[in-house]
C-alpha cells in the first residue's frame, strides 16, 4: 500500500518537510509495522499546461493554451466538452494530451478533464499541484491486524504518537449533522425518501446513509489529481474521486447510487438469490450464490456488498440526486465472496480487516466536510439514517504489577499512560489494597477503531505499551529453566521402524493427504462410515473428510502404480481421526502398509515375520502378544479367516491380514493379484513403556534342535501348533516356523516346517532325550490330525 507523507500530515499539526524522514521510517519499523520502501517524489511541471476546449468536430478538438499563448488541435476524445479543461504536455514529438504514466503511474490512460478557474490557465494552477512529497510503501501483511491503519489518518495517529507531534482531532475534519439510529429499518422522512433495511444482520452489522436531493458533479480537482497520481490511483471525476479520497483518508469504503435507479423507496442489505445475476461496474457479469451479500432495492440487485457497485445503478453525467451508502460488512462474508467471484478491490481488502462500525457515520460526516471544502453544490437530507447499533468502547482493567510481571521490565506510570493517551485510549488510575500494600490499577477505555479487531485482552494493552517503550530496551536474558533431559525414545523408535521397513522389508514410504479422496471412493464403490471429522471450509469439494484409516489412500497408491511394477510395497506413518469414548473426536497416529504382488501370491508368514520384527524392534516381545483370528472383519478389505487382530495385555494394538480378493478386484488389478495389509497403533508403538528385562545367564551346555515337516489342516492355526509343542517337554526352549508351502492339489492341507530348540540346564543333552521329545511331539500333533511329511 502506498501513502503520501504530505497527505498524512494533513492530520498532524506540523510541517512534514521539517521532519527527519530517516528517523521517522526507522521508528515506524520499530514500533508500528514494516515499511518496504520510501522515496521522494518531485514533479517538474515546466512542460505541462492546461488548455480550454474551444472547438470540437468529428476529426479533432481544438484547445486554447494561454500559458503557451497558442491554439492547438488534438485527437478526438470521448469526454471532451466545450469550455472544459485538459492537461497537455510537450516533448520531442510535439504537444499531446498528458497521460497518467507521465507522472510514473502504473496505470494506462489520459489525465481526465480538470476543474479550475479560467484565470488559473496562465500557469497559476501549478501552485495547487503538490509537486514534492515522500511516498511510503507499507507491507500490507504487517498491518493486517490493524484495520485503523488502512488509511492516511491511521498512519498519522501512529506517527504523531511516536514522533511526539500534535494529532488533530476528528472535529476538524467532520461536518455536523444529526444521526438517527434504528434497529432493523429506517423511517422515510421529509428530506430522506429512501429507507434502509438489513435482512441479514450477521453479514451486515451497520448500514448508514444519506440522501442528496441534488449534487452537482464536476471534473477532478488539481490537488486531488496530484495526490492520486503519487499513490497510483486513477482520477475520474470529482464525485467518484471524493469517495475514493474518503476511503484512502478515513479507511471506510463507501458507494454512491443514482437515486432514480432505486425502485420502491428502499435499499436493503440481503443475501443473494440462487442464480441471480449482476453486471458490475467493470462491465463483468457474475452469477450470484445464496452465500453472497448484495445491496438491492425492491426489484433488483444494485451492487455486490463491500466489493463493487452495479453497472446500472452507478452515477453518470446526468445524475442529479444520489443515495450515499456507508456500511459495515462481515469480513468473512466479503472475503469468501471476493474469492468466489475473483473480484478483489481496495474496498474488499479493507472490509476483510474488520472495520470499526462507527466509521459508517463518520465517513458521511467526512464526505460532507469534503463537499464543503471543495465547494461542490449540493442539497442533502437533514439527517443521517443508520440501521444497527454503534460500537461501544471496550473497558479493560489491569494492574501495574501485571504489566511488569509479564514484560519483565520495571515500568514508570508515564510509560503506561503516555503512549496509550496518544493513541486515543482513555486511562484512569486507581489504587486498591492487596496483601496490605497499595496496588496501582489502570482502567482503560479502548477506542472503537482499535477494539473492532486488535485490542480485546490485557495482553493486547501490554503490547501497545511495550512497543512504544522499545523492544530494543528489553535485556537479553535467558529465562531460568530446570534442565531435565528430554525423552527422545519415541523419535528413535519411529526412525528405527522406518529404517527397518525401507531397508529390510524393501518398502516405500508414502505421504498422502489426510483427507479421503471422494472421487477414488466413488470409483471403487467404497462407502466409508463412522467418519467423525469433516472440514467446514475444505480446499476442494473432493477432499472434505478426514480419514479414519491410512490404508484407504494406500489402496489408491496401489491402483495408481500397479501398472508399472509387478511388486509394490507401501507404508505410511500418519494421523487418523476416530470417535472417542465421550463422542468426541480423537486424533491418533497410525502405521499402515500394504504388500502387493501383481502376478503371484503374497506369503502370509513372510509378511507376519516383518510385523513381529517391528514389535521386537520397539521392545514388544512377540511371545507376549495374542493374535486373534477374525471371522467377520470390520473393514471390507480384510479377508475373513486370513486376518488377525493383535493384542498385548488385553489392548488391541493392530490388525493384519490378507486383502479380500473381491475388494482387490475393485482396484482394477489382475485376477491373480494378491495383497497383505497391516494397520498398527502408531502412538502405542512409539510411546509404550518397555518392560524391564530380567537378566538370564547363558546356558552352560550346548543347545540342539530338530525340524518337523508337517501336513497341517487349513483350519489349524500356527499359533496353536507352537503352543502345543512348547508344552511337550521342559527341555523345549523355543519353537519357530521356518517354512510354509501350499499346492493346489492339497485342497485342505498345507506344509509347515517347525524348528524345535532343546537344552538341558544341568548337563549336555543326550540323544535319548532328543528322541523322547521327538516322539512325544509327534503324538501330540497326531491328536490335531497333523501328520509328518514323507
Amino acid at each position: 500500500m502506498k501513502l503520501s507523507l504530505s497527505w498524512i500530515f494533513d492530520h498532524i499539526n506540523a510541517d512534514w518537510r521539517k521532519q527527519d524522514i530517516d528517523y521517522l521510517i526507522s521508528k515506524f519499523n520499530a514500533v508500528s509495522g514494516e515499511m518496504e520502501d520510501f522515496y521522494k517524489v518531485k514533479f517538474n511541471l515546466k512542460n505541462f499546461a492546461i488548455g480550454r476546449v474551444i472547438e470540437i468536430n468529428h476529426k479533432s478538438i481544438k484547445l486554447n493554451i494561454p500559458e503557451w499563448d497558442k491554439d492547438e488541435s488534438f485527437p478526438v476524445r470521448s469526454d471532451a466538452i466545450i469550455n472544459h479543461y485538459f492537461m497537455v504536455t510537450s516533448d520531442e514529438l510535439g504537444i499531446r494530451y498528458a497521460k497518467l504514466n507521465d507522472f510514473n503511474l502504473a496505470k494506462e490512460g489520459l489525465i481526465p478533464d480538470l476543474y479550475l478557474q479560467e484565470k488559473e490557465l496562465n500557469g497559476s494552477w501549478k501552485e495547487k499541484f503538490e509537486t514534492e512529497d515522500v511516498i511510503l510503501e507499507v507491507d500490507n501483511k504487517s498491518i493486517t491486524n490493524r484495520p485503523d491503519m488502512w488509511c492516511h489518518r491511521g498512519f498519522a495517529r501512529e506517527i504523531a504518537a511516536f514522533m511526539d507531534l500534535e494529532f488533530l482531532p476528528e472535529s476538524k475534519f467532520l461536518d455536523e449533522k444529526p444521526v438517527f439510529d434504528f434497529d432493523k429499518k429506517t423511517k422515510i422522512t421529509k428530506t430522506n425518501p429512501i429507507s434502509i433495511v438489513i435482512d441479514d444482520e450477521s453479514a451486515c452489522a451497520r448500514f448508514s446513509g444519506i440522501y442528496f436531493e441534488s449534487i452537482k458533479n464536476r471534473p477532478t480537482d488539481i490537488l486531488i489529481l496530484s495526490r492520486f497520481l503519487k499513490i497510483d490511483v486513477r482520477p475520474i471525476n470529482m464525485l467518484v474521486d471524493l469517495t475514493n479520497y474518503l476511503m484512502l483518508d478515513w479507511s471506510q469504503p463507501v458507494h454512491v447510487y443514482d437515486a432514480k435507479m432505486i425502485e420502491g423507496e428502499k435499499i436493503v442489505a440481503r443475501s443473494a438469490k440462487k442464480q441471480e445475476k449482476l453486471k458490475l461496474l467493470d462491465e463483468v457479469e457474475i452469477e450470484l450464490v445464496e452465500q453472497d451479500l448484495v445491496i438491492a432495492d425492491n426489484k433488483k440487485v444494485l451492487g455486490l456488498a463491500g466489493i463493487m457497485g452495479g453497472y446500472y445503478s452507478g452515477i453518470s453525467k446526468d445524475t442529479i440526486s444520489v443515495f450515499f451508502e456507508s456500511a459495515n460488512f462481515d469480513p468473512a462474508v466479503i472475503r469468501r465472496t471476493s474469492l468466489r467471484h475473483k473480484v478483489r478491490t481496495e474496498s474488499s481488502m479493507r472490509f476483510e480487516k474488520t472495520l470499526d462500525k462507527n466509521l459508517t457515520t463518520q465517513a458521511i460526516l467526512r464526505f460532507l466536510n469534503l463537499l464543503r471544502s471543495y465547494k461542490l453544490e449540493f442539497v442533502a437530507a437533514d439527517e443521517i439514517i443508520s440501521v444497527g447499533t454503534p460500537a461501544k468502547e471496550v473497558k479493560i482493567e489491569l494492574s501495574h504489577e501485571f504489566l511488569e510481571k509479564k514484560s519483565g521490565i520495571e515500568l514508570q506510570e508515564y510509560d503506561v499512560t503516555l503512549p496509550l493517551t496518544r493513541l486515543g485510549f482513555k486511562v484512569e488510575i486507581n489504587t486498591q489494597e492487596k496483601n496490605g500494600f497499595p496496588e496501582k490499577i489502570y482502567s482503560i477505555l479502548v477506542p472503537s477503531f482499535r477494539s473492532s479487531k486488535d485490542i480485546s485482552i490485557k495482553e493486547d494493552i501490554l503490547e501497545e505499551i511495550i512497543r512504544f517503550y522499545g523492544y530494543d530496551k528489553i535485556g537479553l536474558e535467558l529465562p531460568q529453566i530446570s534442565k531435565i533431559p528430554n525423552d527422545l525414545s519415541h523419535i528413535f523408535r519411529l526412525r528405527d521402524i522406518k529404517n527397518y521397513l525401507i531397508n529390510t522389508a524393501k518398502m516405500t514410504e508414502q505421504q498422502n493427504y489426510i483427507f479421503l479422496n471422494e472421487i477414488f471412493l466413488q470409483s471403487i464403490g467404497l462407502k466409508i462410515e463412522n467418519i467423525v471429522a469433516e472440514v467446514v471450509n475444505p480446499v476442494s469439494t473432493d477432499m472434505y473428510r478426514l480419514t479414519n484409516s491410512l490404508l484407504i489412500n494406500l489402496f489408491k497408491n496401489i491402483k495408481d502404480n500397479f501398472a508399472y511394477r509387478d511388486s509394490l510395497r507401501f507404508f505410511e506413518f500418519g494421523r487418523v481421526w476416530k470417535q472417542g469414548v465421550k463422542d468426541d473426536i480423537v486424533e491418533k497416529r497410525s502405521l499402515a502398509g500394504i504388500f502387493f504382488e501383481k502376478k503371484s501370491d503374497v506369503n502370509f508368514y513372510s509378511c507376519k515375520s516383518y510385523i513381529t520384527d517391528i514389535l521386537n524392534l520397539v521392545g514388544i516381545d512377540f511371545k507376549e502378544t495374542v493374535w486373534e483370528q477374525v471371522t467377520k472383519p470390520d473393514y471390507v478389505w480384510a479377508m475373513p479367516y486370513q486376518t488377525a487382530k493383535i493384542f498385548l495385555d488385553g489392548k488391541k494394538i493392530g490388525i493384519v491380514g490378507k486383502v479380500d480378493p473381491s475388494f482387490l478386484s475393485k482396484l482394477d488389478v489382475l485376477p491373480e493379484s494378491d495383497a497383505f495389509f497391516f494397520d498398527l497403533d502408531g502412538d502405542f508403538l512409539i510411546n509404550h513403556t518397555v518392560k524391564t528385562k530380567k537378566f538370564v545367564p547363558l546356558l552352560k551346555y550346548q543347545e540342539t534342535y530338530f525340524d518337523l515337516s508337517l501336513f497341517v489342516p487349513l483350519n489349524v492355526k500356527t499359533v496353536d501348533i507352537e503352543s502345543k509343542l512348547k508344552k511337550v517337554s521342559d527341555l523345549i526352549i523355543n519353537v519357530d516356523l521356518i517354512d510354509s508351502f501350499e499346492r493346489e492339489e492339497w485342497s485342505d492341507k498345507r506344509s509347515l516346517t517347525f524348528r524345535i530348540l532343546l537344552a538341558d540346564p544341568e548337563k549336555t543333552i543326550e540323544k535319548v532325550q532328543i528322541d523322547e521329545v521327538w516322539h512325544n511331539a509327534v503324538k501330540t500333533l497326531e491328536k490335531l490330525d497333523i501328520k509328518l511329511r514323507d
